[in-house]
C-alpha cells in the first residue's frame, strides 16, 4: 500500500501522513458493528505503514477524533473546533524524530468515554 503514497516521499527524504480515526477502532459497541471493524482495519494499516515508513523518515500517526466537530466551536460548547484539531495535527507533524507520536486520542472535555 505504501507504494501509492506519499508520492516521492521515500526518495525525497521524509514526510508526514496523518490518518484520522475514531474510538471505534479500539472497541466496538452494538451500534457500531459495521463501523468498528473498518476503523480497526484502518488503525492496523496506519500502524503497518508507520513501521514500514518510519525508517525512511516518514512519520505516520493515527489520530482518534472522539466527539462532535463544529466550526467556530468555543471552549465550553462540548464540540471540537476543527481549527484546534488542525493545530494538533500540525504540532504532531513538527515533532522531532527522537520522539514521534503514533497514536493519540482527542476529545472535548465533556465527552463520555
Amino acid at each position: 500500500p505504501s507504494k501509492i503514497f506519499p508520492p516521492g516521499g521515500e526518495k525525497g527524504g521524509g514526510g508526514v501522513i496523518g490518518v484520522t480515526g475514531a474510538t471505534a477502532s479500539l472497541r466496538g459497541k452494538p451500534v457500531t458493528a459495521g463501523f468498528a471493524p473498518a476503523k480497526a482495519a484502518q488503525r492496523m494499516l496506519a500502524q503497518s505503514l508507520a513501521r514500514q515508513l518510519g525508517p525512511k523518515d516518514i512519520h505516520v500517526f493515527y489520530a482518534i477524533i472522539d466527539g462532535g466537530i463544529q466550526a467556530g466551536a468555543a471552549g465550553g460548547s462540548g464540540k471540537m473546533n476543527p481549527d484546534d484539531i488542525a493545530q494538533t495535527y500540525w504540532d504532531i507533524a513538527q515533532q522531532k524524530k527522537s520522539c514521534w507520536t503514533f497514536e493519540l486520542d482527542t476529545r472535548p472535555f465533556c465527552e463520555n468515554w
